[in-house]
């Protein structure tokens, strides 16, 4: 049976933020934090960092393979430490070596189902804080001497099936069985730490860790880097001894360390997804729909939401169509100096086959020196599609806040305006409107710019390709303030059906409909001379629809109607999304 699976380029599901706590050593720096106090401090970053309120994360899914002592459910732990509701729900896991990363697929799978809306994951350990046990002390040790059980030992460093041998006795047989060489392992490890030197030293970590505040004592102070990296000596890397086996490759400095920290994520169903849950959520609420800004037949909040879905999915899918197309074909695009020197070999068939099975592109035949850039243009100009409506969703959203529709959830701190303290702006909706028109001039540019070149030989494509990041960096900004503003908004009912109440001259649309339908003259005329530039109540409706010549039990159904219910099949439309 073949399972069908959702194509990573469909796949609704996003990482709002990222964070980690500093990489402790054993009983170095973060020793005085337990895993639960570590995995706090992630949590509360990734919830700031992602702009949203702690109420709204209604899962968190934490790995920690070393729980004991921590006390009953460390996960929840973590979570009311960060400040989290007790409403949230929270489950730890526990997978060898994989935690945190089987936390991060299992919030995925709950978003894609449907069966929550934020959830963090992320993992937790304390490692220089694994107790010593007692396995025989409840029943009694009897004669004899007894030992005392490492946990980090025991459940986390040691096989379950052969019990006291070390995992990385394991990583020696698989060195053994695949011919990886000491050298190899070394000069492999020398580049791994020179690599992460050179990441501490320039800042590169500073991004996604959060500082750690510890005390010792009557010592305080701010862990702000990886602990290890900086410590360690690569001279004598070569030196070190094999740490599970005489004669072996594997050392201490060649596997991976122990260590104190924790990691999180906060993941979302992204722009498309998010909206398409208001829509369902706002499904049977209606509202005044409006035209040239004057009100007009009513709608439902979730029916004019669930347009904006179709829109932006109807792009999503022009996206993932584009192909994504390579070239390895000399300097003129006809393998000339690849002929000369190897003539027997079919040089376009393996350019396809690098090309398509190797870097799973499309393969490109014609171009001269350069890629055409076609497909980029392609790539872009739907792109800027897509943040051309999401543009107007903003602009939406905006006006309903406006009027009054939406309320902003407010954030501890959070200024609304620099003058006047009743306000909360909706800037979330107008940083996302200035960047995903920014991120468009480029793309437009781009789109027009990259297909045309002198010949196509010349080096103009190189010059602007540098700043192909740049659009997608001010999109990425746009759909995060987006979302940020989406998870703020609070239905606003009571206004929303006021402004209905107070426009029941939006029925004159079916009233004048059914008067057609019954072959009485005018309909339009004596419905303007009624309506137009006055407030009508539902009395002078009623009147009006006595004095009309018709059956009397059409005059009944358009007697039912309010600007409340009369809304088409807009709700079916929305749930349907």
């Amino acid at each position: 049976m073949s399972i069908e699976r959702t194509p990573p380029h469909q796949d609704p599901v996003v990482i709002v933020s990222a964070v980690r706590t500093p990489m402790g050593g054993f009983q170095g720096d973060l020793q005085s934090l337990s895993a639960t106090a570590l995995g706090s401090i992630a949590i509360r970053a990734a919830v700031e960092r992602a702009g949203i309120e702690s109420a709204d994360v209604e899962h968190v899914l934490f790995g920690c393979v070393l729980p004991a002592g921590l006390g009953q459910a460390p996960a929840r732990q973590a979570a009311l430490g960060a400040g989290l509701s007790h409403a949230t729900l929270c489950s730890t896991v526990n997978k060898m070596c994989g935690s945190g990363m089987q936390t991060a697929i299992m919030a995925h799978d709950l978003l894609l189902a449907d069966s929550t809306a934020v959830v963090v994951a992320g993992g937790m350990e304390s490692m220089s804080n694994a107790p010593y046990l007692l396995d025989r002390a409840r029943s009694g040790y009897r004669m004899g001497h007894g030992k005392v059980l490492d946990h980090m030992f025991l459940d986390g460093l040691e096989d379950a099936y052969e019990p006291g041998r070390l995992m990385g006795t394991f990583a020696e047989d698989c060195a053994g069985l695949n011919g990886f060489s000491r050298e190899a392992q070394d000069a492999f490890a020398l580049a791994s730490l020179a690599r992460a030197q050179q990441a501490i030293a320039g800042g590169h970590f500073d991004a996604e860790i959060v500082p750690v505040q510890v005390t010792v004592g009557k010592e305080s102070r701010q862990i702000t880097h990886d602990e290890q990296p900086p410590k360690a000596r690569p001279d004598k890397i070569p030196t070190l001894k094999p740490a599970f086996r005489e004669g072996g490759t594997v050392t201490a400095a060649n596997s991976s360390s122990i260590s104190d920290g924790a990691a999180a994520l906060l993941l979302m169903r992204q722009i498309a997804d998010a909206i398409r849950e208001l829509a369902i959520r706002f499904a049977d609420v209606p509202m005044l729909s409006r035209t040239h800004g004057q009100p007009a037949s009513p709608t439902t909040l979730g029916k004019e939401l669930a347009n904006v879905v179709y829109r932006l999915e109807r792009q999503i899918s022009q996206i993932a169509a584009v192909p994504l197309l390579g070239k390895i074909n000399g300097a003129v695009g006809n393998y000339n100096a690849h002929l000369s020197a190897y003539a027997d070999i079919d040089w376009e068939a393996n350019a396809r086959a690098f090309i398509e099975d190797e870097l799973g592109l499309g393969f490109n035949p014609y171009t001269t020196q350069i890629e055409p850039h076609d497909y980029i243009a392609e790539l872009f100009d739907a792109i800027a599609r897509f943040n051309t409506i999401l543009i107007d969703f903003d602009r939406d959203i905006w006006g309903y806040i406006s009027l009054g529709y939406f309320k902003q959830r407010t954030i501890a701190g959070e200024i609304g305006s620099s003058t006047m303290p009743h306000k909360v702006n909706p800037i979330d909706f107008e940083n996302s409107e200035g960047n995903l028109g920014i991120a468009n001039a480029l793309f437009q540019h781009l789109a027009s710019k990259l297909p045309v070149s002198r010949w196509q030989r010349d080096l103009t494509d190189s010059t602007v390709l540098r700043n192909l990041g740049v659009g997608f960096a001010h999109s990425v900004i746009a759909y995060e303030a987006s979302l940020k503003g989406i998870s703020k908004l609070e239905l606003n009912e009571q206004r929303i059906a006021a402004d209905l109440d107070a426009c029941w001259e939006v029925l004159a649309e079916p009233i004048q409909t059914v008067m057609r339908r019954y072959n009485i003259e005018n309909p339009y005329e004596k419905l303007k001379e009624l309506t137009r530039g006055k407030g009508i109540g539902p009395e002078a409706l009623q009147t009006f629809i006595d004095g009309l010549d018709m059956p009397a039990e059409a005059k009944a159904e358009l007697k039912k109607l309010t600007p409340a219910n009369y809304i088409g099949n807009a709700a079916a439309q929305a749930k349907r999304i």
